[in-house]
C-alpha cells in the first residue's frame, strides 16, 4: 500500500487529535479490538505517514492512541466516521525497523492494542529528466524520466496549478504529455513518489512548438527540371526549435538524409515527385513535395536562318538559330571552316567563311544544362558568279533616235535571274522580272542626249551591267 501523502498528514492529523472523551458506560468490561493497525509487517514508511486502523468495541471506542517502540507520541479521534492516524518518525533513524501499536480505548477505560513492525524510509526518491530546461515539445511528447531509484512507486506529471497530465507506476515510466491540449504552458511539476511516501518534485519548463518546418527544395537546372544520370536538389529546412532530421524519397523510397539528395535518376525521359521530409527537435513534421521531369531529350531546333538552300554570295554569311529545351542552353558552338562559340542569349548568330560556288553545308552543336546535345546542319547554295546579260535588240551606241523605241536582253545565271534594269542617265526608270526582257523607251522624256544601259540581278544579289549607249535625239 502506498502511504498517505505527507503534505496531507498535517491538516488531518489537526482533525484527529484526540477529544476527552464523556462519562464511562457503567458495566462495560469488554475491551475493545484492534483487528488491523493499517500497515503491513515490513512495510515501508516515510516520517510522516497516515494509515487507518480498524477497530472495535461492544460500546463505542472513544481514543486512539500511536505508540512508536511502546513509547507514546499521540492520540486520534475519529474523522469522517472513521479513526485515521499518523506516525510521526522524523527523530527516528532511517534505514530502521520500529513498533507501531494502535491503542485503543473505549468509554468504560478498556483497552485493546495492536503492533506492526515497519522499517523507516526517509530517503526521497529521485530520477533524472533527458529533457533539459527549456527544451522545446510538441505534439504528444513522452516524458521519460532515467535512472529512477529502485523503490519508486509512481511518477506524477502535473500543471503548476495541480491539474495531473499523465502518471505511471511501474517502468519505463513513459508519461504521455499531449502538448496541444488548449491552456499548455509548458511549465509543468514532475513528482517522483516512493513506497514510503517520500517525494521528490522537479519543476520544469519547456518550449512547446506545434508548428511544422519550413522547407523547400531549389534544383540546379529550371525549376523541376532534372539532367541525366546523377543529379544534386538542395534542401531549405527552418524551424524556431532547431532541425532535427530531414530525409529525400524518391519513386517511393528512401534515397538520401541531409540537407542535399545526390540521386541517379537514370537515362530515360520521364516524370516522377521527389519529397522533402523534415521533422524539428519537436517532433513536428513537414513535407514537401516537387515534382520533377527528367530531361533526356536534346535542344530542338526553333528557327535558322538564312533560310534552307538559301542562295549565299560573298565570302562570308551570318547564320542565326534559336532552340527551344527544358532545361537552359548551355552552349552553342558554330562548326564549320571557323568555330566559334556563340552568344549566351538566343537567337545565336555567329559568321561563317563561305567557299566556292556550290553547295555547303553550317554545323551547330548545342547542349542543355541537363547533358543533352545534338547537331544541326543547314544547307546554303553559294553563287559569287555574276548573271550573263545581253542586249539582243536595241538602237546602236550614237544611234538617233525618236519617238518610243524597244529595248530587248536575255539574261542567264544558273540559279535564276531576279530581275533585269533599264538605267537612263544613271537612274533606274524601269524593271522586269520576266524572261524575255524587255522595254519601252520614250525619248522625248530624256532630252537630246540619252544614256542607256541594262543592269541584271540573280537570285544571289550578284550584279551585271551592259556596256553604256548613247543616243541623240
Amino acid at each position: 500500500m502506498i502511504a498517505l501523502r505527507a503534505a496531507a498528514s498535517a491538516v488531518i492529523a489537526a482533525a484527529l487529535l484526540f477529544a476527552a472523551p464523556g462519562p464511562a458506560a457503567a458495566g462495560d468490561t469488554t475491551p475493545p479490538v484492534v483487528s488491523q493497525t493499517g500497515l503491513t509487517e515490513g512495510q515501508l514508511i516515510g516520517p510522516h505517514t497516515l494509515f487507518r486502523p480498524v477497530v472495535s468495541d461492544d460500546v463505542e471506542v472513544m481514543r486512539l492512541d500511536i505508540l512508536v517502540n511502546g513509547i507514546y507520541r499521540n492520540s486520534f479521534g475519529r474523522y469522517q466516521g472513521e479513526f485515521v492516524a499518523a506516525a510521526y518518525l522524523a527523530d527516528i533513524p532511517d534505514d530502521t525497523d520500529v513498533d507501531v501499536t494502535v491503542r485503543v480505548e473505549d468509554r468504560a477505560h478498556n483497552t485493546g492494542a495492536r503492533t506492526t513492525r515497519v522499517h523507516v524510509d526517509k530517503t526521497a526518491p529521485t530520477a533524472i529528466l533527458s529533457l533539459a530546461d527549456n527544451a522545446y515539445v510538441g505534439g504528444v511528447t513522452t516524458l521519460t524520466p532515467d535512472q529512477v531509484s529502485a523503490d519508486t512507486a509512481r511518477i506524477v506529471v502535473t500543471s503548476l496549478d495541480g491539474q495531473e497530465i499523465s502518471q505511471a507506476t511501474a517502468a519505463p515510466w513513459n508519461l504521455r504529455w499531449d502538448t496541444t491540449t488548449p491552456g499548455q504552458t509548458g511549465a509543468v511539476r514532475v513528482t517522483v513518489e516512493d513506497h514510503a511516501g517520500n517525494t521528490t518534485v522537479y519543476n520544469r519548463l519547456f518550449q512547446i512548438d506545434n508548428t511544422a518546418p519550413t522547407a523547400s527544395i531549389t534544383s540546379s537546372q529550371r525549376p523541376h527540371i532534372v539532367g541525366r544520370g546523377k543529379q544534386i536538389l538542395i534542401g531549405s529546412v527552418t524551424d524556431p526549435a532547431g532541425v532535427d532530421r530531414i530525409e529525400w524519397w524518391v519513386d517511393g523510397a528512401l534515397r538520401g538524409t541531409g540537407s542535399h539528395l545526390e540521386y541517379d535518376f537514370g537515362d530515360v525521359q520521364r516524370s516522377t515527385t521527389v519529397e522533402l521530409r523534415a521533422w524539428d527537435r519537436a517532433g513536428n513534421q513537414t513535407v514537401t513535395t516537387y515534382p520533377v521531369t527528367v530531361d533526356a531529350t536534346p535542344p530542338r531546333l526553333v528557327s535558322i536562318s538564312p533560310e534552307p538552300n538559301a542562295l549565299v554570295r560573298g565570302s562570308g554569311v551570318l547564320s542565326t538559330v534559336r532552340f527551344d529545351d527544358q532545361s537552359d542552353i548551355a552552349w552553342v558552338l558554330a562548326q564549320g571552316q571557323q568555330q566559334a562559340m556563340a552568344g549566351s542569349d538566343a537567337p545565336y548568330t555567329v559568321p561563317f567563311s563561305l567557299g566556292s560556288d556550290g553547295i555547303q553545308r553550317l554545323g551547330w552543336q548545342v547542349a542543355d544544362t541537363s547533358g543533352n546535345w545534338t547537331t544541326v546542319y543547314q544547307t546554303v547554295i553559294v553563287d559569287n558568279t555574276r548573271p550573263k546579260l545581253t542586249v539582243t535588240r536595241a538602237p546602236k551606241n550614237r544611234a538617233k533616235v525618236k519617238g518610243t523605241v524597244k529595248v530587248h536582253a536575255s539574261a542567264t545565271d544558273r540559279n535564276g535571274i531576279s530581275r533585269v534594269e533599264l538605267l537612263i542617265n544613271g537612274r533606274v526608270v524601269a524593271r522586269d522580272r520576266t524572261a524575255s526582257y524587255s522595254f519601252a523607251v520614250d525619248t522625248k522624256k530624256y532630252g537630246k542626249t540619252i544614256h542607256v544601259r541594262l543592269r541584271a540581278y540573280d537570285r544571289a544579289g550578284n550584279v551585271t551591267d551592259t556596256v553604256t549607249r548613247t543616243w541623240r535625239r
